[in-house]
């Protein structure tokens, strides 16, 4: 009778205890919504902060900052889309998404306007009152015309942003904390929810849920790895746009664990992946450089009738494209992101049982 009753309380105080770990774990880690709140806020508030300081005045070299942190906050939106009101007419989340994509890709064209010259810029160190090795700001030489042109949309764009500013932030800053809106995936970008073709659950935390949408994504990165290391001259446009795809995929997901360390379950194993990763995305950006380069100058010779097209700079300028493709686009580069893919998906905090739940 006396080992009836032990073993009674001992699995009573098993199960206790295995739900008191659950309470623990859900009330500790924030859910979904709560984590849509933790990171849009704060970033946002930036935003309105280096939005004010961008003027007619402003130059290319010096709108980096503002065009990331709109990009983060489009990353947050596209991430958190479950956690906002559905409406399929009139849906503001898509407004405000549209909104920041039209900002993110005018100041982009802005950027261009330096990063197409391939000079590296000069940053003064506050520490040592030296500057780093590079051109000078004040060196720097611009197409007036195109910038005056494409400034002033930009501060057109800044203009509407702040008549609707009050509205976006009221939304933006309350996300449904409980319960998933249900946005369809072909309405999302394939860099997030729809690439991953998995919708966030309700019995998991915030972080596991981000954690399987990473998993999604670096499925599809595997499979699609071979397609990009394959293609021939990236000059050809369908191909560059393959090889920008990509690009951004795997940004994503070096982008998606930083802004989330909680997904993975190991801070010190996840450093050198990740590294690894970001470095190919970064070797990926040098060919992009070269790619708006070479896309700018072209369309500056057809809107001048020059025959630009089979020139020697046009040669050269192609012939350095392959050439850096070739260096990077390598056997070696493809074994790489294979191996880093592999360790950064044995480290996701992603429930195993997630491929059996649904997909849309």
């Amino acid at each position: 009778m006396l080992s009836f009753f032990t073993h009674t309380y001992r699995s009573y105080f098993i199960i206790f205890f295995s739900l008191f770990l659950t309470f623990t774990t859900y009330a500790t880690s924030p859910s979904y919504g709560q984590l849509a709140t933790q990171k849009i806020d704060p970033i946002y508030n930036e935003i309105i902060k280096s939005l004010k300081t961008f003027n007619k005045k402003t130059l290319p070299h010096e709108s980096k900052n503002l065009r990331k942190l709109i990009g983060n906050v489009r990353d947050y939106l596209d991430i958190f889309s479950f956690a906002y009101p559905y409406e399929p007419q009139d849906d503001l989340w898509q407004e405000i998404r549209k909104h920041l994509d039209d900002g993110y890709e005018l100041i982009g064209s802005f950027k261009d306007l330096f990063e197409s010259q391939g000079l590296s810029l000069a940053v003064f160190d506050q520490n040592t009152q030296t500057w780093s090795a590079g051109v000078h700001p004040s060196k720097i030489q611009y197409d007036q015309s195109k910038l005056k042109k494409i400034r002033a949309k930009i501060l057109e764009w800044k203009k509407t942003h702040f008549e609707k500013n009050e509205e976006f932030e009221k939304y933006l800053k309350t996300p449904m904390l409980t319960h998933f809106s249900d946005r369809p995936l072909k309405l999302q970008s394939k860099f997030y929810w729809a690439g991953a073709n998995f919708l966030p659950q309700a019995n998991m935390t915030g972080n596991e849920n981000i954690a399987c949408m990473i998993h999604g994504l670096i499925k599809v990165a595997q499979k699609d790895k071979e397609l990009v290391f394959d293609l021939d001259s990236l000059i050809n446009e369908k191909n560059a746009i393959a090889f920008h795809d990509y690009r951004k995929l795997i940004r994503s997901i070096v982008e998606d664990i930083t802004y989330f360390p909680e997904t993975v379950s190991d801070q010190n194993l996840i450093s050198q992946p990740k590294t690894q990763l970001s470095l190919v995305v970064s070797q990926f950006g040098k060919i992009e450089n070269l790619l708006v380069r070479y896309k700018l100058k072209k369309e500056e010779a057809e809107q001048e009738n020059d025959p630009w097209k089979d020139s020697k700079e046009e040669e050269k300028l192609h012939k350095t494209i392959d050439q850096l493709q070739n260096e990077i686009l390598n056997n070696d580069t493809e074994n790489n992101i294979s191996e880093t893919l592999k360790k950064i998906k044995k480290l996701l905090v992603c429930p195993d049982s997630h491929e059996n739940r649904i997909k849309q």
